[in-house]
């Protein structure tokens, strides 16, 4: 990551944002495009450890960056999470509810405690996220932003996804509503839904099932990945990011209560 001059260095100059799931991945590049616009970041991760790549590499490259940790499976330990967030950065102007895991199970196979895990850390954390995050946001009267990672799996029936759509769909639906409340407020309310992105999260479930199917892991990634969607191409972390800043910033002041297509086309609406 570097902090060179371009177009985005000071789209959030001055703004103190809480991205959460930014170890690695997704997460982490939405915390470094963030920190290269000018904002303060807090990065989130399940451990204090889990945390230290992401706040090296920004403040090596003269970011501003501070770790917070919470385990999302303990809700005990998000409203705290958020506080020292606040504290550290002096504030909350912008959150990007990004952390959540993917798993795959057809229904008939699926056990209660794994539909609750999936609901538990890609629904219900985001909403105690926000929930407490909303205490700062727009505290000054100056507005803000709520990003919610979602996914193109909300809008697209594919069979073992049932719990991780159904969680996914929640957060838009959770999203729309919540940008009609605090709208208002000058707060903005919207969903990024990408598709099949590259990044561990990707990877690991592709692996297991080219191992299941027995064919080369290079041969389903590129069906998977790069020949289901219109451009025919594997998307970055860094795609999904330029579009969470783009939200972030006063270029998407007038944008709210939407969900954004970022998948080269592999969904349509």
């Amino acid at each position: 990551m570097t902090l060179s001059a371009t177009s985005t260095a000071d789209d959030l100059k001055g703004k103190h944002a809480l991205v959460t799931g930014a170890t690695q991945g997704l997460g982490r590049a939405i915390a470094e495009i963030f920190a290269r616009a000018g904002a303060s970041v807090a990065v989130h991760g399940r451990t204090a450890s889990d945390t230290e790549e992401t706040v090296s590499a920004i403040r090596h490259a003269g970011g501003h960056a501070c770790a917070v940790e919470a385990d999302f499976l303990k809700t005990t330990e998000i409203a705290p999470m958020v506080e020292l967030a606040a504290a550290q950065l002096g504030g909350i102007d912008i959150l990007v509810n990004n952390a959540g895991i993917g798993a795959v199970a057809e229904v008939s196979a699926m056990d209660e405690v794994f539909w609750d895990r999936m609901i538990d850390i890609d629904l219900k954390a985001p909403f105690l996220v926000t929930q407490k995050a909303l205490e700062y946001i727009g505290r000054d009267g100056g507005g803000g932003r709520v990003i919610f990672i979602s996914s193109t799996a909300a809008k697209a029936a594919e069979a073992t996804f049932a719990a991780y759509s159904a969680a996914k769909a929640g957060i838009l639906a959770f999203a729309r509503c919540l940008a009609v409340e605090v709208g208002s407020r000058g707060i903005t309310v919207n969903s990024i839904c990408p598709g099949w992105i590259d990044t561990p999260l990707s990877r690991d479930p592709i692996r297991e099932w080219a191992e299941e199917k027995g064919v080369p892991f290079d041969r389903l990634w590129q069906e998977m990945m790069a020949d289901t969607n219109l451009l025919k191409k594997v998307l970055e972390p860094d795609d999904i990011a330029e579009c969470a800043l783009f939200l972030s910033s006063e270029r998407g002041r007038h944008i709210t209560a939407q969900s954004v297509n970022v998948c080269g086309g592999l969904i349509h609406y």
